[in-house]
């Protein structure tokens, strides 16, 4: 079996080594619709349509406030 990206085993060892644990991990201030989870769509914008994006078969999930995704399968601006 081979493995699609290999890790040499010094480079795990050193990786592993420079991560730190003194200063816990803030999480970030996240301003996106997460109905539209592979990009940024800001909360609560104005109500837009496919023509106002420029993205394209993108994932959809529920509630999807602005019901890009019109059959329901979970992609949004299909056509």
């Amino acid at each position: 079996m081979q493995v699609p990206n290999p890790v040499m085993p010094w480079d795990f060892r050193h990786r592993a080594s420079q991560k730190t644990t003194s200063q816990p991990i803030q999480p970030q201030q996240n301003n996106c619709d997460p109905s539209y989870p592979d990009f940024c769509l800001t909360k609560n914008s104005p109500d837009l349509n496919c023509r106002d994006i420029t993205q394209r078969r993108f994932r959809v999930l529920p509630p999807d406030p602005h019901s890009f995704d019109r059959d329901g399968d979970g992609i949004g601006c299909e056509k």
